[in-house]
């Protein structure tokens, strides 16, 4: 829900601190971690191990795991489906508000529930 908190810890999505504007999340060896400054419009993103800024995350972007890296792939809105098959980002399931999208073993799943200001 609003102010949940998703972190990566040995590549599987738990929950573990509070995101909030001016918060600091970055990938070091595989973990998040406090790292950079989040705000309103900055973009993250998984260039090597390291999150980086990369481009404006605003609503209705898209942003899909690909080899590891993150990238721009499809636009997101109200009954797409987004899933982690293999190491790509296809469609699969029907992404809607309550519904639930968790990384587990490099796979996305429904596992938690995926609200306004959530982080995956």
């Amino acid at each position: 829900g609003e102010g949940d908190v998703l972190a990566v810890v040995g590549g599987s999505v738990v929950e573990g601190k509070v995101v909030g504007e001016g918060d600091v999340l970055a990938v070091v060896e595989g973990s998040v971690v406090e790292g950079k400054v989040v705000g309103e419009g900055d973009v993250l993103a998984d260039v090597g191990e390291s999150v980086v800024e990369d481009e404006v995350v605003g609503e209705g972007d898209v942003l899909a795991v690909v080899g590891g890296s993150v990238v721009e792939g499809k636009v997101v809105g109200e009954g797409d489906v987004l899933a982690v098959v293999g190491d790509s980002v296809v469609e699969d399931e029907v992404v809607g508000e309550g519904d639930v999208l968790a990384v587990v073993g490099g796979s996305v799943v429904e596992g938690k529930v995926v609200g306004e200001g959530d982080v995956l």
